[in-house]
């Protein structure tokens, strides 16, 4: 038994005909996490990858992982980044001068 590796990531790895687990890991860079999934059958808005042995935690939820595993960022702006739907309030930005931004959709 592989105590490491996460159970369904195991299973999901073990099965050819899997398109991953539908469970979700941080993605650390973009702050955001992503769903294990293959890309082709990605949900608008979201961001796919098939996890792997190195993506850490999964979590059944996108406001778990963004919970859990990206704590310093908004779990609103976090789950709007991850859902590629827009929370429409307003956060201090993490990436750049460290101004108010809102996210919404540009018009």
């Amino acid at each position: 038994k592989l105590s490491y590796l996460d159970t369904d990531l195991c299973e999901s790895n073990s099965n050819p005909a899997s398109n991953g687990t539908a469970k979700y890991f941080a993605d650390i860079e973009n702050g955001l996490c992503k769903l294990d999934q293959e890309t082709a059958t990605c949900p608008t808005g979201y961001t796919c990858s098939r996890a792997t042995v190195g993506s850490g935690k999964l979590y059944d939820t996108e406001t778990a992982c963004c919970t859990a595993s990206l704590p310093y960022i908004d779990s609103d702006l976090c789950v709007a980044r991850t859902t590629g739907v827009t929370s429409e309030k307003w956060f201090l930005n993490d990436i750049a001068d460290g101004g108010c931004v809102q996210d919404c959709n540009a018009t």
